[in-house]
């Protein structure tokens, strides 16, 4: 675990990743493939090294119908 900041590349040595929330993955027009980090937070995997996602705090609030005023 790590912190990742947006921006930032994460190198990995594995060929077929899944990506979570909070990573990217861009194709230059070389054809080289590169991991960006698209939000802060902390970098997470599971045990086997296969999924990768950012874990963050965005205190983002979803609306219901209750905060709703007519």
């Amino acid at each position: 675990m790590s912190v990742v900041l947006p921006g930032e590349v994460v190198q990995t040595q594995h060929k077929s990743l899944k990506l979570g929330p909070g990573l990217q993955q861009f194709v230059d027009s070389q054809g080289k493939s590169s991991i960006v980090v698209t939000r802060a937070g902390t970098l997470e995997q599971n045990p086997k090294g296969n999924k990768f996602w950012v874990e963050g705090n965005s205190r983002r609030v979803s609306q219901s119908v209750a905060h709703l005023t007519i």
